[in-house]
């Protein structure tokens, strides 16, 4: 009993190790990046998005969030 005990500890173990070696590897940063196309003149899109009353008008969201 205690050597299957002893071998799930020491498979534990090594794949701990495996996961901790592999995230010391990865970059410390990151980046993410969204896009999108707006099928619209600047000149109609800016005003709703430099007023914050005007969030509700174009936020999909809006209709998602409970209240």
């Amino acid at each position: 009993m205690f050597e299957i005990i002893a071998i799930i500890a020491a498979v534990l173990a090594i794949a701990i190790a495996i996961v901790l070696i592999l995230a010391a590897t990865k970059p410390d940063t990151f980046r993410v990046q969204r896009a999108t196309t707006v099928e619209a003149p600047p000149e109609k899109i800016f005003p709703l998005i430099n007023d914050f009353h005007q969030w509700g008008t174009w936020s999909p969201y809006e209709n998602k969030d409970p209240r």
